[in-house]
C-alpha cells in the first residue's frame, strides 16, 4: 500500500510540474486596456487622450458636450452613423452631448483627444471674435483656430482668453507674461498644453509650426 501511495505521489508531483510548465508558456496575456487618459484637468476644462487599436470598438457612453480632435490619420465610424469618417491629424468634430462610441475601421491605431469645457455658456452674449482669421469652428463655449507661427516670429504683449493648444508640429516657444515671468516650452506634434487667461508676448524659437487653438469662452478667472 505504501508503494502505491508513493507512486500516486510521484504522479501528482509530475502533473504539478507539467501544469506549471504549461502555465509559464501559457496563452498570451490580453492586451492592456486602453482608456481615456487625463492630460489637463482644471476648473475650466478637462482634456483626455485615447488610443484606439486597429478595428477596436469603443463602447458608446454618455458624455458631456466636447470637442473630439484626431491626433493621427483616421478612418472611423461613430455610434449610429452609417458613413465612414476619414481625415488627417488636427481635424475635429463637435459632440453636443449624449451617448457616443467610435469604431476604428483602419489597420493602424488612431489617437484622439477629447476637450470638455467645464463651464456653462455665459448668460450674456459671448464676446465677438475680434479676429476671425483662421477660425474653423465657433459656438457658445469655444472657438477653434488653426494657427501658423513662422520661424523667428514674435508677437507684442496682448491679452488672451484661456485656451488649449494642440500641437500639429514640433514647437519651441518662449512666453513672456505681463508680470515679467518668462517660460520656454518645447513640445512635439500631438502634445497638448493649457494657457491661462492673461497677457503675454511670445516668440517662436524653433521651426515654423502649426497648432490647433481652442479658446474657452469662460468668464474671467485666475486659473494659472
Amino acid at each position: 500500500m505504501q508503494a502505491g501511495r508513493r507512486r500516486i505521489g510521484k504522479m501528482l508531483k509530475a502533473l504539478v510540474i507539467l501544469s506549471l510548465g504549461f502555465a509559464s508558456q501559457g496563452l498570451p496575456a490580453p492586451p492592456p486596456e486602453h482608456s481615456w487618459k487625463t492630460e489637463i484637468d482644471n476648473s475650466l476644462v478637462r482634456v483626455e487622450r485615447r488610443q484606439i487599436e486597429p478595428h477596436e470598438r469603443v463602447p458608446a457612453a454618455e458624455t458631456p458636450p466636447a470637442l473630439l480632435v484626431f491626433l493621427t490619420d483616421y478612418s472611423v465610424r461613430l455610434t449610429n452613423a452609417k458613413e465612414e469618417l476619414q481625415g488627417k491629424p488636427g481635424q475635429f468634430l463637435w459632440h453636443p452631448g449624449g451617448r457616443i462610441g467610435v469604431e476604428n475601421l483602419s489597420g493602424h491605431p488612431v489617437e484622439v483627444a477629447r476637450v470638455t469645457p467645464k463651464f456653462s455658456p455665459a448668460s450674456e452674449a459671448a464676446p465677438a471674435v475680434l479676429n476671425s482669421r483662421n477660425v474653423l469652428f465657433d459656438n457658445d463655449l469655444i472657438h477653434v483656430r488653426h494657427v501658423h507661427f513662422a520661424r523667428g516670429g514674435k508677437t507684442a504683449m496682448h491679452p488672451v482668453m484661456p485656451r488649449v493648444l494642440i500641437r500639429l508640429s514640433a514647437a519651441h516657444i518662449k512666453f513672456t507674461w505681463a508680470d515679467g515671468r518668462v517660460e520656454e516650452i518645447q513640445m512635439k506634434a500631438g502634445d497638448i498644453h493649457f494657457v491661462p487667461e492673461g497677457a503675454f508676448s511670445d516668440e517662436n524659437l524653433g521651426d515654423s509650426l502649426e497648432a490647433l487653438r481652442i479658446e474657452l469662452k469662460a468668464g474671467k478667472r485666475d486659473d494659472r
